[in-house]
């Protein structure tokens, strides 16, 4: 036998490996092909597309309300002005371009996945083909090129980058990361999930780290490097027009009953709390 020879594969692997081919490229096609439906049918994309419109003709951040007469003219915080630019260059395209930018979007998703799971070894796992499944039948039940699609996106290309450097020894290595948090925070207010996630994930690996090698002292080369690498992706969320008011929406919003009565019954806000929605 020659040194470096490659062991014949058996029959089954071979067809294991070509069934796993075939999921994959029929996959991507379904994502794709079903992605070529209605897009522009949601309530709030035709905001959307006016607000990144009036950023291209002015050349500024939407920071003015000018399409809402209850707030005409006031300060607004938007949430989404990368998502609200590219959704209005797709428009301009005619009514295929959000449909190739909403097929765009779940081909990276799904390939992000399935390129984790060549690189976990769980390319021939039930569960990862369940998952998978799941997410497809999601996408079919909620409402498909929405500015959370960018939360998606950000969730699982940054865990799928957290797993790949969980050994890193270097805070630098994280600029891809941060790179993708400017993208995250200028997309969707979700933004807020980067950070806490490279921070929990560098708590756990560095207490990991300190279980498994409890003779040792406690690691602080590990805790200085995730500190790092925490201190980066929370300082790329202020890459935003508005700096550190971009953090008003995630955690403002939630549960605000005077928002319900602005969007839904378009009636001027009526001061205290309420007015606070204007900043």
């Amino acid at each position: 036998c020659l040194d470096g020879a490659v062991p014949n594969e058996s029959l089954a692997e071979r067809l294991n490996g070509k069934l796993h081919r075939l999921f994959v490229v029929l996959i991507i096609a379904y994502v794709v092909l079903s992605s070529f439906a209605p897009m522009m049918n949601q309530v709030d994309l035709g905001f959307q597309i006016a607000q990144g419109r009036w950023m291209v003709r002015h050349a500024a951040p939407y920071s003015r309300d000018a399409f809402n007469y209850p707030n005409l003219g006031h300060p607004v915080i938007d949430e989404y002005p990368l998502f609200e630019l590219v959704l209005d260059f797709a428009w301009s395209l005619g009514w295929w371009g959000p449909c190739l930018l909403a097929a765009l979007a779940y081909a990276t998703l799904a390939g992000v996945l399935i390129r984790c799971a060549r690189l976990l070894h769980l390319q021939a796992s039930t569960l990862f083909a369940i998952a998978i499944g799941l997410m497809l039948l999601f996408f079919q039940v909620a409402f498909p090129l929405r500015p959370h699609l960018a939360t998606f996106l950000g969730i699982t290309v940054l865990g799928v980058f957290l797993l790949r450097h969980r050994e890193t020894e270097s805070w630098t290595r994280f600029w891809p990361a941060a790179l993708l948090q400017i993208a995250w925070v200028n997309c969707h207010s979700a933004f807020v999930l980067g950070p806490a996630m490279v921070g929990l994930f560098g708590a756990e690996i560095t207490a990991r780290r300190w279980l498994r090698e409890r003779e040792r002292p406690f690691p602080w080369t590990t805790a200085r490097t995730w500190l790092g690498a925490f201190l980066l992706i929370l300082l790329a969320c202020f890459a935003n027009p508005y700096g550190w008011e971009g953090f008003y929406p995630p955690f403002f919003q939630e549960r605000l009953e005077s928002i319900r009565a602005y969007v839904g019954e378009m009636e001027p806000l009526g001061g205290g709390m309420a007015t606070i929605y204007g900043d």
